[in-house]
C-alpha cells in the first residue's frame, strides 16, 4: 500500500500486516511496516487509520519496486488516496 510517510505529499510503500480495532473510538487501523531507504533491514512499524483497500500493491509489485528503485513496477498506480500517518500515532 502507499501511505503519506515520511510527510504529506511524499508516498512511501508499506506493507499491511494487520488491521485493529481502536478501543476508544472503534475506527479500524493498521499496522503497516515500512522499510527503510537506508537499509531494508531498519523497519518501522506506523499505526493510520485504515481506508480500505484501494491502494494496494500486490507483494510482488512492492518488492519489485523496492528492489529496483522503482525501474519495475506497475503501468499505472493510485497516487492520490494514499493512507495518512496521523503524527499523533507515530512515533
Amino acid at each position: 500500500m502507499l501511505v503519506d510517510f515520511p510527510i504529506a505529499g511524499q508516498k512511501s510503500i508499506g506493507f499491511l500486516t494487520r488491521t485493529m480495532t481502536d478501543e476508544t473510538t472503534g475506527q479500524t487501523l493498521a499496522a503497516v511496516l515500512l522499510p527503510n531507504a537506508s537499509t531494508l533491514h531498519r523497519l518501522f512499524c506506523r499505526f493510520c487509520l485504515w481506508r480500505g483497500d484501494r491502494d494496494r500493491l500486490t507483494m510482488e509489485q512492492a518488492m519489485s519496486m523496492l528492489m529496483t528503485g522503482g525501474a519495475v513496477g506497475p503501468e499505472t498506480i493510485r497516487f492520490e488516496s494514499p493512507v495518512a500517518i496521523p503524527p499523533i500515532l507515530t512515533g
